[in-house]
This record gives C-alpha cells, sequence and structure tokens, in this order.
C-alpha cells in the first residue's frame, strides 16, 4: 500500500470515531446530566420548604337539630277477632248440616249448625205422650175428690174417705209437674242440636265434616267477631318496662302494602313465656270494615316517646362523669374539642333527649373516649336524623 492511501485510510477512521463520539455525547451524556440536575433541584426544593401543618385527630361528628323524634319498639304476632268463640254442642250427635260458609257474616241468634234431631224429637214425643196420660189421670182423680167432697159435705162419707181422696189427687198433680218438667227438659235438648250464633260475627273456620259424630266437646268451628281485631305481640322482656296500658301502636300486614293500621296497647300478659323469654302484648285496633282477618301475620312498631322539636343525640356520645352529664362538640373556628356539660331527659339504647347545654347545628363527637379539651380535631364524617 502506497503512503498517499494509508493517509486516506486514517483519516476516514478519525472522521468515523469524531461521528461516535458526537453521537454518545448527545444521547447518553446529555440526557445523563440533565436527570442529574433535575433531581438535586427536587431534592434541594424538599429540604428548603417549610414542615406540613398538623390537621388534628379525625373525627366522627353528629349534628344537632331541632326535630320530631319517635322512639319505638318493634315486635310480630298475629291478628285475631275481638272474639273468637268455639263452637261446641251440649248434646252429641251426627251433624247434619252448616248453614254458612266461611267468611260468610252470620246475624245474632241465627242457627249457624244443627245435628240430627231424630233421636231427641223421640224423647220429646215420649215425655208428651207420658204428659197426656199422667193428665187424663189428674182428671180421674179430681173428678173422684169433688164426688167424695160433695158426699162429706151432706154426711155421706166419713172424713179419712175424703182426705184419701185429696192426697190422691194432689199426689197425681205433682206427677203432672213432673211430666211437664220432663217434657221442658225433652224440648231444651231437642233445641240444643241447633247451635245459635251469640252476636254479629262471621264464620272463621268449619273443622267439622257434614255426617261425622259429634260430641259434647267436639269444637265444630270458630266464630269471630272482627269489628274490633286485636293483634297478639311478643316482647322481649327487657323491654317490656317501657310499655303501659293505652300506648299507640302502627300496625303492618303483608295484604295491604304500605298502609297503616293504628291501635292502642289494651292489656300486657304479667308473666315471660320461658322459651322465648316474651311477653304477650294485645293491642286493639277500630276494625269496622273487617279488612284485619284473624290469623293474618302483623309487624307492630309501639311508640313509647313522641315529642316535637326536641334535641335528640347519640347516647353513645354521652359520659358520665362525678354525677355530670357531658359532651364533646368541635368548635369549628379553631377546630378543637371542646367540652359541655349537659341535661337530659329521655334515653333509650340509642338516642337522648338534650334539654340544655347543646343548641341547633352544633357538631357532637362520637368517638368521645379519643378526645380530650382543647385537642385539635379534623372531621372526617358528619352525621344527622334522618341522613
Amino acid at each position: 500500500m502506497t503512503k498517499k492511501k494509508r493517509g486516506i485510510l486514517s483519516l476516514l477512521i478519525l472522521a468515523v470515531i469524531l461521528v461516535s463520539i458526537r453521537v454518545v455525547w448527545q444521547k447518553v451524556l446529555i440526557p445523563a446530566k440533565m436527570k442529574l440536575e433535575k433531581e438535586k433541584a427536587v431534592v434541594s426544593e424538599k429540604e428548603s420548604a417549610p414542615p406540613a401543618e398538623v390537621q388534628g385527630l379525625p373525627v366522627k361528628v353528629f349534628r344537632t337539630a331541632k326535630t320530631d323524634y319517635q322512639d319505638i319498639i318493634a315486635a310480630m304476632g298475629n291478628i285475631k277477632g275481638d272474639r273468637e268463640v268455639d263452637m261446641k254442642f251440649e248434646v252429641q250427635g251426627v251433624l247434619k248440616s252448616f248453614n254458612f260458609l266461611e267468611g260468610e257474616r252470620i246475624g245474632k241468634a241465627e242457627v249457624v249448625a244443627e245435628l240430627d234431631p231424630k233421636d231427641y224429637l223421640q224423647r220429646l214425643k215420649y215425655a208428651e205422650t207420658k204428659l197426656k196420660s199422667t193428665l187424663a189421670g189428674l182428671a180421674a182423680k179430681k173428678k173422684e175428690y169433688e164426688m167424695y167432697k160433695r158426699l162429706y159435705d151432706i154426711g155421706a162419707v166419713i172424713k179419712l174417705k175424703l182426705e184419701q181422696a185429696a192426697l190422691e189427687y194432689e199426689q197425681g198433680r205433682l206427677e203432672v209437674e213432673g211430666k211437664r218438667r220432663e217434657v221442658e227438659f225433652a224440648r231444651l235438648e231437642m233445641d240444643k242440636t241447633r247451635f245459635y250464633a251469640p252476636d254479629e260475627c262471621v264464620l272463621g273456620s268449619r273443622l267439622i265434616d257434614i255426617g261425622e259424630l259429634v260430641l259434647t266437646n267436639t269444637k265444630v268451628g270458630v266464630l269471630v267477631d272482627a269489628r274490633i281485631a286485636i293483634a297478639e305481640v311478643g316482647v322481649i322482656e327487657r323491654e317490656v318496662k317501657k310499655l303501659s296500658i293505652g300506648q299507640r301502636a302502627k300496625l303492618y300486614v303483608d295484604a295491604y302494602p304500605g298502609e297503616m293500621f293504628s291501635g292502642v296497647i289494651g292489656s300486657i300478659q304479667p308473666m315471660v313465656a320461658e322459651k322465648s323469654r316474651t311477653v304477650i302484648v294485645k293491642i286493639s285496633v277500630d276494625n269496622p270494615e273487617e279488612r284485619l282477618l284473624s290469623g293474618m301475620f302483623t309487624r307492630v312498631e309501639i311508640v313509647i316517646f313522641d315529642k316535637k322539636g326536641v334535641i335528640i343525640i347519640p347516647t353513645a356520645a354521652i359520659q358520665e362523669i362525678e354525677d355530670r352529664l357531658k359532651v364533646f362538640i368541635v368548635e369549628p373556628r379553631e377546630n378543637k374539642a371542646k367540652s359541655r356539660e349537659i341535661d337530659i331527659d329521655y334515653v333509650s339504647d340509642e338516642y337522648a333527649e338534650v334539654i340544655s347545654g347543646l343548641s341547633p347545628d352544633d357538631l357532637v363527637i362520637l368517638n368521645v373516649d379519643e378526645v380530650s379539651d382543647d385537642m385539635p380535631v379534623q372531621v372526617v364524617e358528619e352525621e344527622a336524623l334522618g341522613l
């Protein structure tokens, strides 16, 4: 290779090296330098920034307001008629007829059902026959007594004969009275083969079919007077002390969705059921159209407190210290917790009525065990009645 060619080759190699160095400088070294400078600036900015301001303890609060408040006890039970009469005949026999269908209205003294009266009719006829025979014998004895009376008056017979005739006549008269009572008893027994409605009512159920034998203790049906309905509900024993006769109640049944029926407590059973630990409470409901039917399931709300325009707060927010009640509220201008003494009236498991110490729109702290006076706080959650 000549000297001239070697020189050209050296120049080409040098050019390639210079181009490679330029590319590396632009693609790698310059970006790396810029990134490093940027990171240094961020670190410097963080080091020079002032510390973040402390926000305070996160708290949940309850916003007070004048409100209408009701406290209720919820219970469940069944509807019954004010009067439910078990249909039981006083005599036995075969059921002959049922004169009404279930759900039909029945007037007072109407015949609801009848037994076959054949046997009782025969007894009545036999008693009447014996009475007729005894009456005939009494008539003969009366004539005999009257005859001896006339003979005695003219001195034709002695007094003993008259007395014997009078005694036989009196015995005959007493025998007639006995036979009359037998006839009356047979008629009563005959009448007992019919079951009469004791009052206006509805046939609730038929339990015996026609043709079946009915004994004196057999229940053949149930009559219901539902013009006043009775809701029998079970209330748990720890709530019973809050109940009293005359308290209002709201009733709801599935047959009328969204409709409310009003009633009042009529009686509170003075004993607790061993298994369910509940007390039976009976609530009377006017039911003139008899829409509430015996056997319906009902959900009941018994109103134990009802007051308008009161301040209500959660019971859990109240602390008792040295026989004084207090709560913590948020002082909005300072975002600090401040204690307030309060007076309360009505208290339930969930809420209490505050009669002094709080005003509408106060923010009562709920997580009260975590705060103290003048502690910085930050409201993170707010509650209110109805929200």
